[in-house]
């Protein structure tokens, strides 16, 4: 069967917003026309858009209007542990930031913050007297006595920074500083620095909260310009470096215990959560030193985790990435942070094909639940069965580029 193959990366007369730059079969490149066709919105937008809505149709907890995620989007699903209620936020407030431009998604995602963070993510703050002496954050579950991990807690103040920049109120400003005293319960010098992974549990050191610490302490330096954060930053990053990065191939271990001895489990959001780290610190310091950093990361870890396929539906050979999918939308995370700086759209045009692919493909797109089948990012295998932990991490890549497209770059 002949396919016809048509570029699209041609710019909006109106808005002068790039259409993303990818092959399509014809069925594909009908569907792609028709959606980008509606209106001047963004493509990789209104595709966030579909997801976003279907994610909070399915699988907001019953009654709603409580901003409560359930695991799965079946009626018996059990709450969404904290991790999963922080995917689902990064999901949103990235998405939130791509509407800003468009009146119509404005309007429709702006008033969801209440319900999310007023009433949704604050019955997960607990105080545990017990452990910390008073010291408020963000248990796994409602309710007194449940754990508190410092990576998950870490992932819920870089979503409350995240709205912050976006309205400029005052209270998530407090809450993100607010996670960031419990997350320096967690510090101490053995093995020179870093952050424990859990609340209750003293014996190891962790990229995934020491990493995403950094990251956090950096972007409050650009916005409060407080000295203090500039050089929390700095030293994690320096201690990451030393304890926990691989020096051959520049990608990170998982964690090191207080006896050090080294866990090298690899895992792609241990390398960009690191890698963003770096890209900021360059931002703030202009040493090229971080610049460098973050590049030898990018390329490495695009080595070390990405395949190619040849795609049915974009006819050309593209890279996908394996694994866990909220794990890899926090490496894309460094990968966005590095291409503000350097402009190298390598990584980020993978990602674009690679959820291209998957959203065009009949097998990746599940047109009746509108969600996608994330398990296998070629889009050769359909599921039935979805958690919001990997659909939230969905919506935030596709909003991702929205973004990236809005901005035109």
């Amino acid at each position: 069967m002949l396919f016809c193959v048509v570029a699209f990366c041609a710019y909006t007369q109106a808005n002068n917003i790039a259409a993303p730059c990818f092959q399509a079969t014809a069925s594909a490149q009908s569907e792609v026309q028709q959606t980008f066709n509606k209106t001047s919105v963004p493509l990789f937008l209104q595709w966030a858009d579909t997801l976003m809505t279907s994610m909070y149709e399915k699988f907001m907890q019953d009654g709603k209007k409580e901003g409560i995620w359930k695991e799965r989007p079946n009626p018996s699903s059990n709450t969404a542990a904290l991790w999963g209620q922080g995917a689902a936020l990064s999901g949103y407030t990235r998405i939130r930031r791509a509407s800003e431009k468009y009146a119509e998604y404005k309007a429709k995602y702006a008033p969801m913050a209440d319900e999310l963070f007023d009433k949704g993510i604050e019955t997960f703050k607990t105080i545990r007297d017990d452990v910390l002496k008073g010291l408020e954050a963000y248990a796994c579950y409602p309710g007194a006595g449940n754990e508190r991990f410092y990576d998950d807690d870490v992932w819920i103040a870089l979503d409350m920074i995240d709205m912050y920049e976006q309205t400029h109120e005052q209270k998530y400003l407090e809450r993100a500083k607010l996670i960031w005293r419990f997350l320096m319960s967690g510090f101490d010098k053995k093995q020179g620095g870093g952050i424990y992974w859990k609340e209750q549990d003293r014996s190891a050191k962790h990229t995934c909260s020491t990493a995403p610490t950094a990251v956090m302490a950096a972007r409050l330096y650009l916005l409060t310009g407080e000295k203090a954060y500039k050089e929390k930053a700095i030293e994690l990053y320096a201690w990451l470096k030393k304890k926990l990065q691989d020096p051959e191939d520049h990608l990170f271990y998982d964690n090191i215990r207080v006896d050090g001895e080294v866990g090298k489990a690899k895992f792609s959001y241990n390398t960009g959560q690191p890698m963003q780290a770096a890209a900021l610190l360059y931002r703030i310091t202009k040493e090229e030193k971080y610049l460098k950093d973050a590049q030898l990361m990018a390329e490495s870890s695009f080595r070390h985790w990405f395949k190619t396929f040849e795609s049915p539906w974009l006819k050309k050979d593209i890279a996908y990435i394996d694994g866990h999918t909220w794990f890899n939308a926090i490496l894309m995370r460094g990968y966005v942070e590095l291409y503000r700086i350097d402009k190298n759209r390598k990584y980020i045009d993978a990602y674009e094909q690679m959820l291209a692919n998957l959203w065009l493909s009949p097998q990746g797109h599940n047109r009746s639940m509108q969600l996608l089948n994330y398990k296998d990012f070629r889009g050769l295998t359909p599921q039935d069965d979805w958690e919001v932990i990997y659909i939230g991490a969905c919506v935030e890549m596709l909003a991702q580029l929205a973004i990236l497209e809005s901005e035109g770059l």
